[in-house]
């Protein structure tokens, strides 16, 4: 069975919808390099962003949770990219979703049923939160494979993204870090330095 949720969209939230946009949304919510470098620092912007991506929206006294999720996924994403052991990364997202009752449905799709994992109705902000950050996870290193996370290269960016590349070997986040990168490289050598 396939997932496909095209015809739900207004029922399946947005990070089912976009599994990785999602996960590489939350993850990458600390960014030394942006002018405000943790995007869920206060409950505000734990309801922006849950309201973004799971359409719903967290208790004021809810963001250390929220953060404690990100900080879990996110440890887990760079884990993949530094090439650590699955099974630790697994074991490590299990504890965050072992308290999370989970409930499945299926719907019918255009050519097969399609089969959805959600947390149940009730559950909590970060709770929910976490449930759909593995799940989205989970769907990212299938349809990518752990192999294809990566941490960028240019320092101070410490963003995390899915190297989509024919060859495998992306470097950099965007052009921009990879501008930044090349442009300190030659200006280090210029200058007497080696590397």
């Amino acid at each position: 069975m396939k997932t496909d949720f095209k015809d739900y969209e207004e029922a399946v939230p947005r990070c089912v919808r976009e599994p990785e946009g999602f996960v590489l949304a939350l993850v990458n919510t600390v960014d030394p390099v942006r002018p405000v470098p943790d995007l869920l620092v206060d409950a505000e912007g734990c309801r922006d962003f849950l309201k973004a991506w799971l359409d719903t929206a967290p208790e004021p006294d809810d963001a250390g949770a929220i953060r404690a999720v990100r900080d879990r996924v996110r440890a887990a994403a760079l884990a993949l990219a530094e090439g650590r052991s699955g099974r630790e990364v697994a074991e490590s997202l299990d504890t965050l979703v072992t308290r999370v009752a989970f409930r499945a449905s299926v719907r019918a799709g255009d050519d097969a049923p399609a089969v959805g994992m959600a947390p149940a109705p009730g559950t909590e902000p970060a709770d929910r939160l976490a449930a759909y950050a593995v799940l989205a996870l989970a769907d990212v290193i299938e349809a990518r494979g752990a192999g294809r996370l990566r941490q960028c290269e240019s320092a101070p960016c410490e963003e995390v993204f899915v190297d989509a590349s024919k060859a495998g070997q992306q470097r950099f986040c965007s052009k921009r870090c990879a501008t930044r990168f090349h442009v300190a490289r030659h200006r280090h050598r210029k200058a007497g330095g080696s590397g």
